[in-house]
């Protein structure tokens, strides 16, 4: 059943604006994800991030949250995280496919 919450399409609205609708839900996680970059990730090579030294685990535990939920809801956020971070989650899975 809690399972089933996390699909539920998610409502944005911004205070003082009329939009609604997929447009405005793509536009509150891409300013969310910028957030997080500006404050819990160092730019590295080209347009990629890494972690930086901030020590908060509750706030990059809160992005990871809002990354799944994109992924869940269909929008399409920037590849700013390098290969070797996706190769080391996959590890982290036992993935055949690391």
């Amino acid at each position: 059943p809690s399972h089933d919450r996390l699909r539920r399409p998610i409502h944005v609205a911004f205070g003082g604006e009329a939009g609604v609708g997929p447009g405005v839900r793509k536009e509150f996680f891409q300013v969310a994800v910028r957030a997080f970059l500006q404050v819990l990730f160092v730019p590295a090579d080209g347009r990629t991030y890494w972690f930086s030294d901030v020590d908060h685990p509750g706030a990059y535990f809160a992005c990871g949250v809002l990354l799944g939920q994109a992924v869940l809801q269909d929008v399409l956020i920037p590849s700013v995280f390098p290969w070797t971070l996706f190769d080391l989650l996959l590890r982290d899975m036992e993935s055949p496919l690391a």
